[in-house]
């Protein structure tokens, strides 16, 4: 009696237990229900946010733009020839079955072939297209620079050009097929290494010329840019063969796309070379770069300019900021200008349109011209001098870099050439601080008409040298007319501008100077009682171009080149500049008051600096949250310059309304004006510089700009990438103030991020795929149960997860601009092409953020979350797109095709030994042939993209088998059997659909380099030895998509095991990391991803070969018991313990997945 109680107790114990137990696991999934409705909730709010954000970005980036980043291009034409260079054949160059060289002639002004005369005999030009580009693109350029030959140095003003010394200029291009140069680095040497053949070939057309020519002139447009940069690096370049790069649109800072391995490498060796060619004294012994390459370098690029144009924010193939040459070449050898402020061009140009963009074009055909010495054999003037041209036609003319070619900057060493003599009733002298309005009054037969000797002269004095305020005074002019030389004062209605000392005061200095040096202009006559003796120089030709701004002005393009207005003309001189001279003269002509145009006019005044210049304190906070008001008085100068100190970031957009308050009991109206509000937006550290004008007619503007932006080189100083915001207008004709209302547009700048951050879309999902996998191995691991990729997304979204996410992409943001990280993150990068020095080797004080999202402002931490939730977004649509075709297709299959099986067993998928055999045998031979042809013939990238494709049949494969034993009865097999055999597919399936998740992500890496090798073979060119044939890349990737199609699955690597928590830890290490490189340093190294999938599979391969033991311990984690799990053991059904006889298998050969199917 005794032991049936105690046995009833114990069973009483057990039952209690049990129950317990059952409530315990009900409670768990009620509340695991309860926490996934939320997680799913979570997901599915940001995935519609998300597509929400992705949609809203994309439609602002495709709205049009207004204002002065308003396309306002004007067509050009021409009259194209192009003759092909036959001679340039295979005994010059290898490439001469690929590549082809033509000669432009533009019909009826260049000369034709002729066997008998020796028609080259101007200075070379070599044009090299970009991406994907046609040799055609030359004819806009050529065509110009032919017609202005033609109709200025050859025809009736031969006289009044600025180069005696000119020649006619013989346009060389070279046709590539349309290579893709910007996603293969080996097609980027290919060029570069038959180009520098074609100008040896070149050359040598000219060797019987009187001056034979050793110098060609390179032109290149895109990419064409980057390929004329490298020529100047290869073994087979001729020394001294080319002196000048001029490049449009070309991306010298950072590659546009960062798919190919070989690319990356090139850039860095470039960059190396040229910074090696430049290198700053402080950095002469640099371990950064190699002595020998120094030393190869410094020659080579001694003579050399290089100029960078880019058209500003309408290039949508291209980031502006990617064209800066800031980090490779100091300002004594070339600079990056925006077309924006180029005087006569003043409008963005796309990608495209800045190779035929009427504007621009002329302005390049007259500075190239400018630049061709014909007396030389170089066929160039000296750097000095070609630099000097480049600043005078390309930059707007109000930057100190541009100001140091003029006479009056010279301090000591100015040379007064002219001695002026002037009557003192012909002086009109305003003090400091006093404005003048220089207009012909109305026209009427009584007013008093100067003569040619008596013009009226407007003297504007500086203060005393006594006086410390002297050095604080700004002198502006601006004007509707020219201005002209003092040479030619008085034959036309321009007037003059000097600059000018007391000739008195400086006699002792006048002895020094050879009489015949010095102009003298008198204005006295013989009944002059008083007059005034001065030294000038003249600085007429120191006035700039600017739009523009009338009362009914609409957009900057009406007085640009080939506008159907003139521009205006300003004269500034600051400070610096006026402390070497005591008065700044400006001359009227005397034909100036027979205008019959009585909108002409001149408005000058000189006034202290700090009047002039306005500084706005107000952070960025206050420009997003309330908008910043800053105010002008009613009397102010003619041009008063706002610095914005906290708006620096080329990735926001602000919004600017200018706000007119006029006093009504003032007699002066608005349209007595005689200009419009005028409004000169630029930045101190780049040459960008827009022009916003009709505020009378559209107050409000857009406010864009490239200061520092990631991924890019930049000044350090965050006052010298201050904007600046230079307002004129006409306070003399009318009484009114102004207000600046400036807030962030948050719209547009939405729309800036497209072009800074569109690789970002491409590899933060690769981050996010990673860590869904790490998730699912490590359930696979715990529980046996590989999860769904969905489930997966779901569990990143539980509020812990995504906060700890959120938080640490918010501090990646922070920290990736400190430098102590950056040098940590520099150490931790595995490719290691860059440094955290080379940025500054050449100038001094530039930094640079190629980490993560490249940022440095603060304020901008929210773009890592937000990218991320875009991403995640992108990566759950796509995965319920891969899920939506699966179940799809396995319904139509299952639904269609077993319907017209007329065996009973319509989910029987066994076949013969022999069938399966064949096609093993097949499967074999095709992956030997495949990886065996690799180092010879295909790239890599071809086996992934055939690899991806076997992946897609796997997965649905595994989706039809899943959905078969869904349907299967149990009266025909045991429920434990099938159960087992559902949980097995199960695994299966979502193990392959999550690693097809992962290689999609990873396709675009490598579809780039497939588009060039499929390129090459239409043109029966095979591509040379290279990484890219290195089978070892896609061996492991071609044996885990074998183990799939033989379905197998990955070893599980249980927790519970001591022995297995190492690979359990490399597994998540090698997923963590992936991880972590795509979000630190993919965008700039998106190719080395391919290479992370690459080793996780050899892992996944390592794995298989089973030397952990797992086996074992799988066998005894099937045969073990839970507490919990319902009672014991004993006493089992047979056919239960039977059917976990599955479980012991390490694949799933008995669902027959290794059928003809597959393939």
């Amino acid at each position: 009696m005794l032991g049936n109680s105690r046995s009833n107790s114990v069973s009483n114990d057990i039952g209690r237990f049990n129950g317990a137990c059952q409530s315990i696991k009900t409670l768990l999934r009620y509340h695991k229900k309860k926490n996934t409705l939320l997680q799913l909730k979570i997901l599915t709010g940001m995935t519609i946010m998300g597509i929400g954000l992705f949609l809203l970005i994309f439609q602002t980036f495709v709205s049009k733009l207004d204002g002065a980043d308003a396309p306002e291009c004007r067509m050009s034409y021409m009259s194209p020839a192009y003759a092909k260079v036959n001679g340039f054949d295979h005994s010059h160059t290898k490439y001469a079955s690929k590549y082809s060289l033509y000669l432009y002639r533009e019909q009826g002004k260049d000369l034709n072939p002729d066997d008998n005369t020796q028609f080259l005999n101007g200075a070379p030009i070599l044009f090299i297209p970009g991406n994907a580009g046609s040799y055609k693109q030359v004819r806009a350029l050529a065509a110009e620079c032919a017609n202005l030959y033609v109709s200025d140095y050859q025809g009736k003003r031969k006289n009044q050009v600025w180069n005696n010394n000119a020649k006619n200029l013989d346009f060389f291009t070279a046709d590539f097929n349309e290579d893709f140069t910007a996603f293969h680095g080996r097609t980027l040497l290919d060029q570069s290494e038959y180009l520098n053949d074609a100008i040896k070939f070149i050359l040598s057309l000219y060797a019987k010329n009187n001056i034979p020519t050793k110098s060609v002139i390179v032109v290149g447009h895109s990419m064409g840019g980057i390929v004329a940069r490298t020529m100047i690096t290869l073994p087979n370049y001729a020394n001294g063969s080319i002196n000048t790069f001029l490049t449009l649109a070309a991306p010298h800072a950072a590659s546009p796309v960062t798919f190919d391995g070989d690319l990356m490498k090139v850039y860095s060796s470039i960059d190396k070379f040229w910074r090696g060619g430049f290198l700053n004294a402080k950095h002469s012994a640099t371990k950064e770069i190699d002595s020998k390459i120094i030393d190869l370098a410094q020659p080579r690029l001694k003579n050399v300019s290089l100029i960078s144009i880019t058209g500003g924010l309408m290039d949508t193939v291209l980031p502006a900021d990617y064209t800066s040459i800031k980090s490779l070449v100091p300002n004594e050898n070339g600079f990056t200008v925006f077309t924006t402020g180029i005087p006569g061009v003043w409008t963005p140009i796309d990608h495209l349109a800045i190779v035929w963009c009427d504007q621009l074009r002329k302005v390049l055909a007259r500075t190239l011209l400018e630049i061709v010495d014909n007396t030389s054999m170089d066929k160039t003037y000296p750097l000095q001098e070609r630099m000097k041209i480049f600043r005078r036609h390309l930059l707007s003319g109000f930057e100190d870099y541009s100001a140091k070619d003029y006479e009056s900057s010279k301090g000591e060493d100015i040379n007064f050439s002219i001695k002026l003599k002037v009557d003192n009733d012909q002086i009109s002298s305003a003090m400091p601080g006093e404005r003048s309005l220089i207009s012909p009054p109305s026209y009427s037969p009584n007013v008093f008409k100067r003569g040619q000797r008596t013009p009226k002269m407007n003297f504007f004095y500086l203060p005393e040298e006594k006086d410390s305020s002297k050095g604080k005074y700004e002198f502006t002019a601006l004007s509707s007319l020219p201005f002209e030389s003092i040479e030619d004062f008085g034959k036309s209605t321009k007037p003059v501008a000097l600059l000018c000392r007391n000739a008195v005061r400086h006699n002792h200095m006048n002895a020094e100077v050879e009489s015949s040096s010095i102009r003298i202009v008198d204005f006295t006559s013989e009944t002059t009682s008083k007059g005034i003796e001065l030294e000038c120089i003249d600085v007429s030709s120191n006035a700039h171009s600017v739009p523009r701004s009338a009362i009914s002005t609409v957009s900057a393009s009406e007085s640009s080149i080939g506008g159907k207005f003139s521009n205006y003309n300003v004269l500034q001189f600051n400070s610096t500049t006026l402390s070497n001279f005591e008065l700044v003269v400006i001359g009227e002509s005397p034909n100036f008051y027979s205008l019959e145009n009585r909108q002409d006019f001149i408005v000058a005044d000189l006034v202290k600096s700090e009047l002039a210049n306005i500084k706005s304190d107000a952070n960025f906070w206050k420009f997003l949250l309330f908008g910043v008001e800053i105010n002008l008085p009613a009397k102010r100068p003619l041009a008063v310059d706002v610095s914005i100190p906290s708006i620096w970031s080329s990735l926001v957009a602000y919004n600017l309304k200018v706000v007119r308050s006029f006093d009504q009991k003032d007699d002066r109206k608005p349209e007595n004006e005689r200009f419009g509000p005028l409004i000169r937006q630029w930045i101190p550290s780049i040459f960008e510089t827009k022009w916003l004008v009709g505020l009378n007619n559209e107050p409000e503007k857009l406010i864009s700009l490239h200061s520092v932006a990631p991924y890019v080189p930049f000044e350090s100083s965050k006052n010298s990438n201050a904007l600046h915001l230079q307002v004129w207008s006409d306070s003399m004709s009318t009484k009114n103030l102004v207000t600046l209302k400036l807030r962030v547009d948050i719209l547009t700048s939405l729309r800036l991020l497209v072009m800074r951050f569109r690789l970002v879309i491409g590899t933060l999902p690769v981050a996010i795929v990673a860590l869904v996998l790490g998730y699912q191995f490590r359930m696979y691991s715990k529980a046996g149960e590989f999860v769904s990729f969905g489930d997966g997304l779901v569990y990143l979204c539980t509020p812990k997860a995504l906060g700890i996410i959120c938080g640490l992409l918010s501090f990646l943001s922070l920290i990736s601009s400190n430098e102590f990280f950056q040098g940590l993150f520099y150490l931790l990068d595995p490719i290691g092409l860059a440094s955290a020095l080379d940025s500054g080797l050449v100038t001094e004080n530039i930094s640079l953020n190629p980490f993560f999202l490249g940022l440095e402002e603060d304020m901008l931490f929210v773009f890592g979350p937000i990218f991320f939730i875009i991403s995640l977004a992108l990566v759950c649509l796509t995965y319920n797109l891969v899920l939506l075709i699966s179940w799809t297709l396995s319904a139509v299959y299952l639904g269609l095709v077993f319907k017209l099986m007329n065996k009973r067993n319509q989910f029987k998928m066994s076949h013969s030994t022999d069938t399966v055999f064949l096609q093993s045998k097949r499967r074999i031979i095709g992956t030997i042939f495949i990886i065996g042809s690799i180092p010879f013939y295909f790239p890599y990238q071809f086996a992934y993209v055939v690899i991806t494709l076997v992946q897609v049949t796997v997965c649905i494969r595994s989706v039809i088998s899943y959905k078969s034993l869904e349907k299967q009865q149990p009266s025909s097999i045991a429920v434990d059997k099938l159960n087992t055999m559902k949980h097995e597919a199960a695994n299966f399936k979502n193990f392959n659909l999550s690693f097809f998740m992962l290689m999609l992500w990873i396709l675009p890496i490598n579809i780039p380099v497939l588009i060039v090798f499929i390129h090459n073979f239409a043109l029966k060119w095979q591509t040379p030895f290279s990484s890219h044939h290195n089978f070892l890349a896609i061996v492991p990737i071609f044996i885990v998509i074998e183990k799939n199609v033989s379905g197998k699955m990955p070893v599980r690597m249980m927790l519970q095991s001591s022995s297995l928590l190492v690979p359990n830890f490399i597994t998540q290490m090698i997923l963590g990391y992936m991880a972590f490189y795509s979000i630190v340093f993919g965008v700039r190294h998106a190719w080395w991803l391919h290479y992370l999938l690459n080793f996780f599979c050899t892992w996944l391969v390592f794995l298989n070969f089973d030397i952990w033991g797992t086996s074992n311990n799988q066998n005894n984690a099937i045969s073990g018991n839970s507490y919990c799990s319902g009672g014991s053991t004993l006493g089992r059904d047979p056919e239960k313990a039977k059917s976990r006889e599955y479980l012991k298998r390490s694949d799933l050969s008995y669902l027959n997945m290794t059928g003809s199917k597959i393939y």
